[in-house]
């Protein structure tokens, strides 16, 4: 609701949707958005960026969620 306000209120800008597109199109740049990290690594590929990055910090905080979970129980 937010952001549909916003856009009447300020409207978007040709100079807005360029800098939109010139941040989309340079892969050396942070995506903002995700949307923005599917268009950069490709539909196919997005899932296998995050998971490669993620896991790893994944697997730790499922862990000790597990041992939460496991000293809960007795």
């Amino acid at each position: 609701m937010y952001l549909v306000v916003e856009r009447r209120i300020h409207g978007v800008t040709v100079e807005d949707i360029r800098e939109d597109l010139k941040r989309t199109e340079d892969t050396h740049r942070t995506a903002l958005s995700l949307t923005e990290f599917i268009e950069k690594n490709g539909y196919e590929n997005w899932a296998d960026s995050i998971l490669q990055d993620l896991g790893p910090w994944l697997m730790i905080q499922l862990a000790d969620l597990a041992n939460f979970f496991e000293s809960l129980r007795k």
